[in-house]
């Protein structure tokens, strides 16, 4: 099930994360210091919550153990194929430039600890402490933390479809308390934050199957409502980046997903200009090839900005940094569509031919 505003607002927020991600070292610094660009961390919890959502339309029902393997099956053939291309091409990649490119390295590490990093992506724990202190560079390639996270979500999602089927509000209450409870333990303990993201993903993506929930209840909102998400999604940022206080972890970890679960409810029960603009056929299109924006962006951020000015040897200014920035998007944008067209649909075609899905 794919809806089309959802698609487009999950596009723009697999650019906002590429620009949060972009180095420091060359971009604007009206740029990078932008309130809006430093919180762009924050979409990923849009991903997890929209997951649970989609997941929760999609697989409302699994009845007995077989319908349990398929949707794991099913969830493994979407995730993997990209994500074992785009470990290995990093690792490659990691390797190759340490080697022959050492100048445009920040910092290189041992075959070893490469490798380690592989495993722990590839493995999909790269979210866990399971690595211990290696744990903490969440893999070789580390936005696919938030992979491992998904798929421990939903893994847990499946299980207590089956085993729990009348009581899976409850359970992702329950599960929700929890992680927070452990992320407070955590933090009291000052254990590594880095091996613990598991829990942000296991929250966003039951409070996207909460909204699910309230989604099949019948109500209505005014179409009114949703021309003042934009602002309140700006207001957000420019709160959390203005202000510091207390628990300001724990908020964010709260806050931000039910948050991101309130702004696709509402889009979900209305219709406007908002809508129609994340029904652009841009948005929709860069929605579609989100995943492969998601795992693509650090290896072009890494690539291109660095041979512009180190390799070339192009001189700093403004607007060469603008216009590298502009061809980075670019190329992430044309390669994604690539590994979009060739590894995620033909590899998730091929086996599901394959499993005979």
């Amino acid at each position: 099930m794919r809806i089309d505003k959802l698609d487009g607002l999950r596009g723009f927020c697999s650019l906002m994360v590429v620009f949060y991600h972009y180095p420091q070292s060359f971009l604007p610094d009206f740029i990078f210091s932008n309130f809006f660009i430093r919180q762009s961390w924050s979409f990923v919890d849009f991903f997890f919550v929209l997951s649970g959502f989609v997941i929760s339309y999609n697989y409302s029902t699994l009845s007995n153990t077989n319908d349990f393997w398929l949707y794991i099956k099913k969830r493994l053939i979407r995730l993997y194929p990209l994500l074992f291309f785009t470990t290995i091409v990093f690792l490659l990649f990691k390797v190759f430039s340490d080697n022959f490119f050492p100048e445009l390295v920040i910092s290189p590490k041992s075959i070893k600890l490469y490798l380690f990093d592989t495993c722990n992506t590839l493995l999909m724990l790269n979210s866990t402490p399971f690595f211990g202190e290696m744990s903490k560079y969440l893999g070789i390639n580390h936005p696919s933390w938030s992979v491992s996270a998904e798929f421990i979500s939903y893994v847990l999602f499946g299980l207590s479809s089956l085993f729990l089927f009348n009581k899976k509000n409850l359970f992702s209450f329950v599960t929700i308390f929890l992680c927070i409870v452990i992320y407070v333990i955590k933090e009291q303990f000052t254990f590594a934050n880095y091996t613990w993201f598991f829990l942000r993903g296991i929250i966003g993506f039951n409070i996207g199957c909460i909204v699910y929930w309230f989604f099949t209840k019948k109500f209505s909102l005014k179409n009114n409502l949703e021309l003042v998400l934009p602002l309140l999604i700006v207001y957000v940022s420019y709160f959390f980046h203005s202000y510091e206080f207390s628990f300001k972890g724990v908020l964010n970890l709260i806050f931000r997903p039910l948050f991101f679960g309130f702004v696709i409810l509402v889009l979900l029960k209305t219709n406007h200009y908002f809508s129609k603009f994340l029904e652009s056929k841009p948005l929709k299109f860069l929605g579609k090839i989100s995943y492969s924006i998601y795992l693509n962006h650090i290896l072009l951020l890494l690539i291109v900005p660095r041979i512009s000015f180190k390799l070339f040897g192009l001189p700093q200014s403004c607007l060469s940094e603008f216009l590298v920035l502009s061809l980075t998007m670019l190329f992430v944008i044309l390669y994604s569509t690539f590994t979009y067209i060739y590894i995620e649909s033909a590899f998730g075609k091929a086996l599901k031919k394959l499993f005979k899905i």
